[in-house]
């Protein structure tokens, strides 16, 4: 028979009870600031009861610190996700999650602890991505616990995730080009590309050289090349470092994308979704054929977007050298990304009138959700025609002279309205309504 007791042993308060194995376990009562009283005792009798009785309760044994936990999820986890991704949860570990969490046993880890831990992220100034990033590593990590029968419960379960700020929206919108920026940005980049063509052929050649092309400016003519790929393809800029030329079909009008290039190291795109294939427009299509005609890397595993070694492009270099510059020289004055030019291509589309769909398979979004919750507001803008779109596919070019009622004048009945309401009647399906009008018309 199950024996649970309080006993004060040596001057200290212990409880004495057995486990849902049958084994006999004794341990002293002390609260979280190490107090040991007969109430705390009491308290925490009946807190075993209760895990014992439910089935949730942690021998010592298996009470194990947060940090031997990230240990072993990361041994489990190498094996199954990709290199980029153990290294982004390593540093997650090693820079947050350690460092609050790390010297304490999972077992006294509760929900408080991670609101608590929220709150801090945010007071230190990390973005509301970041710690939300964070913490749907924590959840997972505490699933894994419970999986493993080291926690009871999940604590993050329950907790809201941090709403998106309107001025994340706001921020956006603003960094989106217009149509007339956006050609402006192009024609810049374009002038640039140009001009250190012709200052390069200007030169004398140092050494001779038996390829022409060699002797161009690399790297105007690639940055170039490169704005217009993020700007008309919406590639990410790991996906642009990454292109090959086998992947690029000029004929087709189409890129695919395979790989993406991130902390210098070539690996698989960012989900199985990023793996697709986009339609390029003319426009691109042009401009990537005369950039393949000059550079020298033409082989089909040779890169896109390279260096005049025909190594990686540096992102910095894009930044600072190609995009920089040629935003400066379209008179555009505000702090643009590289990754803002895919928000332009997304945000176009959605304003052309593609649907969101489509839109999600071009992005190489995991869900079209993702791309609902980035550019849902921009579906919301601008007059909302879905009556008259409605009208049009239901009730064709007939709508304009539908009459849905005959109008009634001195007590009889509008002829020219029977006749209009007449003509409907094939296509409308209200023969029976307009037998009867006829027959009211004659009466009268």
């Amino acid at each position: 028979m199950a024996t649970w007791k309080i006993v004060e042993i040596r001057g200290r308060w212990c409880l004495e009870f057995e486990d849902g194995a049958g084994r006999r376990r004794r341990e002293v009562a002390r609260d979280k600031r190490g107090r040991n009283s007969r109430q705390i005792a009491e308290a925490m009798l009946r807190h075993r009861y209760m895990e014992v009785a439910t089935g949730g309760y942690i021998a010592p044994r298996n009470a194990i610190r947060f940090s031997e936990l990230a240990e072993r999820f990361l041994a489990a986890k190498r094996p199954e996700v990709r290199a980029l991704t153990l290294r982004d949860y390593e540093s997650i570990f090693r820079r947050r999650l350690n460092k609050f969490f790390g010297h304490v046993r999972l077992s006294q880890i509760s929900r408080f602890d991670v609101e608590r831990f929220r709150a801090h992220e945010l007071e230190r100034g990390q973005g509301w991505r970041t710690t939300t990033k964070t913490l749907v590593l924590l959840g997972t990590v505490f699933r894994f616990a419970r999986a493993h029968g080291w926690m009871n419960s999940d604590p993050t379960e329950g907790i809201r995730k941090i709403a998106r700020p309107q001025a994340h929206e706001e921020e956006l919108d603003s960094n989106v080009l217009a149509p007339e920026e956006a050609r402006a940005l192009l024609a810049a980049a374009e002038r640039r590309a140009t001009a250190a063509r012709i200052a390069q052929s200007a030169r004398p050649a140092r050494s001779p050289d038996t390829v022409p092309q060699r002797r161009l400016d690399h790297s105007a003519a690639c940055y170039f090349a490169v704005v217009a790929c993020a700007m008309l393809a919406g590639l990410r800029q790991s996906e642009l470092l990454a292109l090959t030329w086998g992947q690029v079909d000029l004929d087709g009008r189409e890129l695919r994308v395979v790989a993406r290039f991130r902390k210098g190291e070539t690996g698989e795109p960012k989900s199985g979704s990023s793996r697709r294939r986009v339609p390029m427009p003319d426009a691109l299509v042009r401009i990537l054929r005369a950039w393949k005609l000059a550079s020298a890397f033409k082989a089909d595993d040779a890169l896109v977007f390279c260096t005049s070694a025909g190594g990686h492009e540096n992102y910095s270099n894009v930044i600072k050298r190609g995009l920089r510059p040629a935003l400066v020289d379209a008179g555009i004055t505000r702090l643009i990304r590289l990754h803002d030019l895919r928000h332009t291509y997304a945000s176009s589309l959605i304003r052309a009138g593609v649907d969101i769909l489509r839109v999600a398979r071009m992005l190489g979004h995991a869900s079209p959700d993702i791309t609902l919750r980035v550019y849902g507001h921009l579906i919301r803008q601008g007059r909302d025609d879905a009556a008259e779109k409605l009208e049009q596919l239901m009730l064709g070019g007939a709508c304009n002279n539908l009459v849905t009622t005959p109008s009634v004048i001195g007590g009889s009945t509008n002829q020219s309205s029977v006749k209009s309401l007449n003509i409907l009647v094939p296509e409308i399906g209200i023969e029976p309504t307009t037998r009867a009008l006829r027959m009211r018309c004659s009466t009268n």
